[in-house]
């Protein structure tokens, strides 16, 4: 499968999440979804990130992008860790990691802002904040980065040759 088939079949399986795809299904799109996110992340700094300007509007040409390749992505990985085997679902550890390190983090905030609120000592809590915050961050990123690896790992292995429990072997 080559660049433009590749790019193609993920896109026409956007919500797919059945069957198996080929090493070469996932890294083409897997390439396509960077290069592409690279280059307009660079126009938008250059469209959207004028000197001088106060209202910072960000990156919404690569944001939406991102949006739009997130679900074919998503399911092209979860394809690709069919064919080799291991459950779909484990393309969704690194999301879950990010979303328990917002929620951990929203919720310091909230809890120093209630013990202040409640009347403890300012430096009491934010060495404790400082700290609990730190170590947070650094096992959720720690976790996120083993997970990160061991997925590309995995999405880098060969496939299983025969059938498996997620379909017949697909076309190479």
């Amino acid at each position: 499968m080559g660049f433009i088939e590749s790019i193609r079949s993920c896109f026409s399986k956007f919500f797919t999440f059945t069957g198996r795809a080929a090493r070469p299904e996932f890294w083409w799109f897997v390439l396509f979804a960077f290069v592409t996110n690279t280059v307009l992340t660079l126009l938008d700094e250059l469209v959207f990130n004028l000197p001088g300007q106060t209202l910072l509007l960000g990156s919404p040409l690569s944001g939406i992008f991102s949006l739009v390749v997130f679900f074919p992505l998503l399911a092209v990985a979860w394809r690709r860790l069919h064919d080799t085997g291991r459950p779909g679902w484990l393309a969704l550890v690194p999301v879950g990691l990010n979303i328990l390190g917002m929620v951990g983090v929203f919720s310091g905030i909230l809890a120093f802002a209630t013990l202040e609120k409640a009347g403890a000592e300012s430096d009491t809590l934010l060495s404790l904040a400082t700290f609990l915050g730190v170590n947070g961050i650094l096992l959720v990123l720690a976790a996120q980065f083993v997970m990160t690896v061991l997925l590309i790992w995995w999405c880098s292995r060969p496939g299983e040759p025969g059938g498996n429990a997620w379909g017949a072997p697909p076309l190479r």
